[in-house]
């Protein structure tokens, strides 16, 4: 993605894991009886914090005491 924008991620610098998780309801099974109608979703994803990134456009960088 960094790539896509131009931008490259610094040689050496480590990822952070980052976790998505979600719960949502659907309608259950009716030929299962077990089945409450929610479901769980989660995933991991390795990520790199954008100070990690040179060269990435200024509305991704985080903002600053004087942009306060």
């Amino acid at each position: 993605q960094a790539a896509d924008l131009g931008a490259q991620v610094r040689r050496g610098e480590r990822s952070s894991p980052a976790i998505f998780y979600k719960q949502y309801e659907v309608e259950p099974q009716t030929d299962n009886p077990d089945d409450d109608g929610k479901r769980r979703v989660m995933r991991s994803y390795n990520v790199f914090n954008a100070c990690q990134i040179d060269g990435l456009p200024e509305k991704y960088l985080p903002a600053t005491e004087q942009d306060i």
